[in-house]
């Protein structure tokens, strides 16, 4: 019976002590792209962007975009957290796209600056204004 007992309750720690970090979604409405020939960012459009981040035991991200697919992007870890000159906090991840590119997503506290995606010197901005 001890022993029963004793299994059950590494099983449970085990449990709760290696379970992935929760999973949250965070909603954007609209987009904005970087043009690196100009070096200026596009004008804001509309667009409904849902990423899920956290969904599987990997921390994955997955992107729900307007046109209905999703897109997956591989956690590689290396979470940062960071502040903008202005003292916006964000946090930043390294990923890859489903083509095998390394990409960062960055996630920032206040929804209306809200994340971006980046290639390298290519950058999709996403934010939500009511």
């Amino acid at each position: 019976m001890k022993k029963l007992i004793f299994t059950l309750a590494l099983t449970f720690i085990a449990h709760f002590s290696f379970s992935q970090t929760d999973q949250f979604r965070v909603d954007f409405n609209l987009v904005a792209f970087y043009d690196r020939d100009t070096e200026n960012w596009g004008e804001w459009q509309e667009g409904d962007n849902t990423f899920v981040l956290n969904f599987n035991d990997n921390n994955d991200i997955a992107h729900y975009k307007p046109d209905g697919t999703v897109a997956y992007y591989r956690n590689l870890g290396g979470l940062e957290v960071g502040y903008t000159k202005n003292g916006d906090r964000y946090q930043i991840l390294n990923a890859l796209d489903e083509d095998g590119y390394k990409i960062s997503f960055q996630l920032f506290d206040d929804i209306t600056i809200g994340a971006k995606l980046i290639w390298g010197n290519f950058m999709i901005q996403f934010s939500y204004y009511k």
